[in-house]
């Protein structure tokens, strides 16, 4: 299965919340946890839209539990500078394009 960026493209979180449930509701029909090998199967509830709250750009379609672990992540990598770009949130936080500007410009310095 494609995952959201790679088949929608770069969208802004406030896009997606102003569009009709059915439209928010239909994407669902099939659609997993991006977090590789996310085990939750339905367990806490559902999927969510996770963005960056830094520049507001989707970045993925998460279970609950792995979007509160993305939110702490992703305060620690903007107040740390941590770098989880090996982990298996790398490749979701590097979705926002703001992001990943940022990050492959620091590399380079």
């Amino acid at each position: 299965m494609k995952r959201f960026v790679e088949t929608n493209g770069s969208i802004q979180y406030s896009v997606i919340k102003s569009k009709p449930q059915h439209w928010r509701l239909a994407y669902w029909v099939d659609a997993t946890c991006e977090v590789k090998d996310c085990d939750a199967a339905g367990l806490y509830g559902g999927l969510v839209f996770d963005h960056c709250h830094a520049h507001g750009w989707i970045r993925a379609v998460v279970c609950p539990r792995h979007n509160m672990r993305l939110g702490v992540i992703d305060a620690l990598v903007r107040e740390d500078g941590m770098d989880f770009s090996q982990t298996r949130y790398g490749p979701i936080l590097t979705n926002c394009p703001d992001c990943s500007t940022t990050v492959a410009a620091s590399r380079h310095t």
